[in-house]
């Protein structure tokens, strides 16, 4: 998949509920449009590993919620959906053979959970972190989660909390990105 551009586009009206992801070349030609719509929304999270692509998505199309992972071949985007066990998907990583999922809700800004689950959608573990999961990213063997009150990190293989710093933010302002960098 080089040099291709993957947009989705979701409309959500009274008349027409659809998710269509639109292939693009590095010109901007449309090479393929595939129909996502009976498998519901995805969310602006993702993953991906040498062959697939992978996306969390927690409402259908119907506005129901849902508890899915999409998962797409980035050979030749033939779809697959694994159905899992997490509350709220919401930010997507893989670590190892295992995906580490957060339960997050960002409409209602709540959601402190992280779900292990195999590359099957079996559940592995749920990993309280009693932490809201605003943002987080892996950062090596890290977890790294950022909220308004804190900036926490976590051994990504217990969960056990390594370091955390207080985050004096206003009520006016919030974290908007976790961005690592290497050297």
């Amino acid at each position: 998949m080089s040099e291709k551009l993957l947009a989705f586009s979701i409309t959500a009206d009274e008349s027409s509920d659809s998710c269509i992801l639109r292939v693009m070349d590095k010109d901007l030609n449309i090479v393929k449009e595939i129909s996502l719509t009976k498998y519901g929304r995805t969310t602006e999270m993702y993953c991906e590993d040498g062959s697939y692509m992978y996306f969390t998505m927690q409402i259908s199309t119907d506005d129901k919620p849902i508890s899915k992972i999409l998962s797409i071949d980035k050979r030749n985007y033939d779809i697959k959906v694994i159905d899992i066990q997490a509350e709220q998907p919401s930010d997507i990583f893989k670590y190892e053979d295992k995906f580490l999922i957060t339960n997050y809700d960002p409409v209602e800004v709540k959601g402190t959970k992280v779900s292990v689950i195999d590359e099957e959608g079996r559940l592995y573990k749920d990993i309280e972190l009693n932490n809201e999961l605003s943002l987080t990213q892996l950062y090596g063997e890290y977890l790294v989660v950022a909220n308004l009150q804190k900036l926490s990190l976590y051994d990504i293989n217990t969960f056990e909390l390594k370091r955390e710093v207080k985050l004096d933010i206003d009520s006016e302002s919030y974290v908007s990105a976790i961005i690592i960098r290497g050297n």
